[in-house]
């Protein structure tokens, strides 16, 4: 049997264990990788642990240590409860008033990344309060950061602009409107595949006040805008700035250290490193390129678009979109367009860019991964990083369908 196929099979087999047996898939798929890298793949032992996502692990970490800070002193509590105040009882619409809050956020230069890495925390506490299940929440703040996340303001819409004014596609605002109207149609779907509209109105109660934020919360509050504003305007590392305002937040004493870092997520971050050890490890077989190969030969021009969205996920489920997957296939777009009987490039170029976004609610991205490490105490991680892959699934399976029937032409 093919290496790269049956390095794929380990895959699938890793996550229907943890599934199954309830084991922390993470440390499976670090066994796994040893298994497959070095006795089928012929990996050492240096190769195989270099595919740990050390950026990704420290980014999740800060993120997850600032929001800790935030949920021990009260702050995340209070802010849920003024955000369930605007629903007015109707438990129903939170999921889209999160949705187009993260949007705006996200369109105005938060991008994302950094407006869903923020937003999330706050999301999963409001809906523990109101009866919503974490999936919800995430898929909610997941796509409303993509339906703002291609303006020209925030870090990919800036690399996805650049890179098709380069390959000759100067008209960009296209690629802004197509990549929101999937993320819409992509919430929509998995919204409802979830169950959304069955949420029941949890109602308020006229009783419960609402504490005005002291001291300690004000701080935490100016702490984490900083970090935005770090972050969105003056570009240096979300992870590190927020590893350094929560140090200043502990230094001011604005929560006990204590359950702070109790409160970190430790085996969600166990999780997502030890499987994408086992993705390098796969990606290193090739499994992903043989994956690629195959739709590849079945591309038309009908197909193009939806086939360049699929080949752009699979790419983005084992590296970066902004980083990688953007710049090697965008500037292809033109020779291959040409080649189809002269469709327009940026149809291509915008099937690229939402296949490498779209994918990015799996837990194994970096998006995916801050939306499982902000999950309440009482979820059940291994569900929830199933339920995240097959949202992963599903979403690159509207993006292809959308292609098909020419909505990446649309605005063109």
């Amino acid at each position: 049997m093919n290496i790269a196929l049956i390095t794929l099979l380990s895959l699938v087999a890793t996550i229907a264990i943890g599934y199954f047996f309830n084991v922390n898939t993470g440390i499976l798929g670090i066994g796994m990788a040893f298994i497959m890298g070095q006795f089928i793949v012929g990996l050492n032992a240096k190769e195989i642990v270099g595919g740990f996502p050390t950026s990704t692990f420290v980014t999740l970490l800060a993120m997850t240590f600032l929001f800790s800070i935030a949920k021990v002193n009260g702050t995340l509590e209070t802010i849920a409860l003024k955000i369930v105040q605007l629903a007015k009882g109707k438990s129903k619409l939170l999921p889209f008033i999160f949705f187009i809050i993260t949007g705006v956020l996200s369109a105005v230069g938060a991008g994302p990344i950094v407006a869903p890495a923020l937003i999330f925390p706050i999301a999963t506490s409001v809906g523990k309060r109101q009866g919503i299940s974490d999936i919800l929440m995430i898929i909610s703040v997941t796509t409303g950061g993509l339906a703002g996340g291609m303006t020209p303001f925030g870090p990919s819409g800036i690399i996805a602009n650049n890179l098709c004014a380069e390959a000759g596609m100067t008209n960009y605002l296209p690629v802004i409107l197509t990549m929101a109207t999937v993320a819409v149609a992509q919430f929509l779907v998995l919204f409802t595949i979830f169950k959304g509209w069955g949420i029941k109105n949890m109602g308020t109660s006229d009783e419960e006040k609402i504490e005005a934020l002291n001291t300690k919360q004000y701080l935490t509050l100016f702490v984490i805008v900083c970090v935005i504003i770090a972050a969105m305007f003056l570009k240096y590392d979300i992870g590190l700035c927020a590893m350094l305002g929560g140090g200043v937040l502990l230094l001011c004493k604005a929560a006990d250290q204590k359950p702070v870092i109790a409160g970190i997520p430790w085996g969600t971050l166990l999780l997502v490193g030890g499987v994408t050890v086992l993705i390098k490890v796969i990606d290193t077989a090739g499994g992903i390129t043989l994956l690629s190969d195959l739709l590849s030969n079945i591309m038309s021009e009908q197909t193009a678009g939806s086939v360049m969205a699929v080949m752009a996920g699979l790419l983005s489920a084992v590296s970066s979109a902004s980083g990688v997957v953007m710049p090697t296939l965008i500037p292809t777009v033109t020779n291959i367009a040409s080649g189809l009987g002269g469709m327009a490039p940026l149809i291509l170029a915008s099937g690229v860019i939402i296949g490498a976004h779209v994918v990015t609610i799996s837990p194994l991205s970096t998006i995916g991964a801050l939306g499982l490490s902000s999950a309440n105490a009482e979820t059940d991680k291994n569900k929830l990083f199933g339920q995240q892959l097959i949202c992963a699934g599903v979403s690159l399976a509207v993006a292809f369908a959308l292609g098909l029937i020419g909505v990446y032409g649309w605005f063109i």
